[in-house]
């Protein structure tokens, strides 16, 4: 079953297109990965998806509904968390804080009058301690997120997404600028989360991407020029064009 489709998806700035008529099928259940050189469109298709960048033309479909329309925070209450290419957290509040605002924002929509029942509170306060196990920052709770180092500021971005209960979870390069002792980590968390969840993930490490990966579509100038299981895509001409260029 597609859990998340897109049908001749196109984004343009200006005259460029970043975008160009894209259309896949995220499975259920499986970890689906968008490679690509640098500018191939990736973090732009992102964007398309989430709500944060209106495409020019095509759909968007999410548990078959169309939310081209919807806005980010309403595809979010969807089921739709993502994380980002740069550290997107708090600095200032905790821990604990930062993923809490994300679980709170999923179950209480701006329609929700009054205070939320305690109860829920009480289920709240469970939520964000087994999400932060889950990215193995339970013993960090209490710490500033400034304070955290960078791989774990990573994983907290990481757990602020899982925070909204998404039915998807997109990665948006969850390694970059980490170590390799942090990389390692980091895709250990990601191989754990995929028993769990659906995973849309950006990663320019491709022996990481041919890992954990169940299918892979790569985009090179904004087209999708190839998709397939990790044996396909690694003897493909066509990506070998586009990552290595004509001999």
């Amino acid at each position: 079953m597609a859990i998340l489709r897109t049908e001749n998806l196109t984004v343009r700035f200006g005259a460029l297109t970043a975008v160009d008529r894209v259309t896949l099928e995220i499975q259920a259940g499986t970890v689906h990965s968008i490679i690509g050189p640098n500018g191939a469109g990736k973090t732009t298709l992102f964007n398309c998806i989430t709500g944060e960048v209106r495409p020019a033309s095509g759909r968007v479909f999410f548990l078959d509904r169309d939310i081209t329309g919807l806005t980010v925070y309403q595809r979010a209450q969807l089921g739709i968390g993502r994380s980002f290419q740069r550290t997107n957290i708090f600095p200032n509040l905790t821990v604990f804080e930062n993923v809490w605002l994300a679980a709170f924002a999923r179950i209480r929509p701006s329609s929700f009058p009054g205070p939320v029942p305690r109860h829920r509170l009480s289920e709240l306060k469970d939520r964000v301690y087994e999400v932060l196990g889950e990215v193995g920052l339970a013993d960090r709770a209490g710490y500033r997120a400034a304070e955290l180092s960078h791989g774990d500021q990573r994983l907290l971005e990481v757990a602020i997404a899982l925070g909204l209960s998404p039915k998807l979870l997109m990665l948006d390069e969850p390694t970059a600028g980490l170590s390799p002792e942090e990389t390692r980590l980091m895709m250990g968390v990601i191989k754990q989360l995929a028993r769990r969840y659906t995973i849309l993930l950006i990663e320019h490490k491709i022996h990481l991407v041919m890992e954990v990966s169940e299918t892979i579509s790569v985009m090179h100038f904004g087209r999708l020029i190839a998709q397939g299981p990790p044996e396909e895509i690694q003897k493909n001409p066509a990506v070998q064009e586009a990552y290595l260029g004509r001999r």
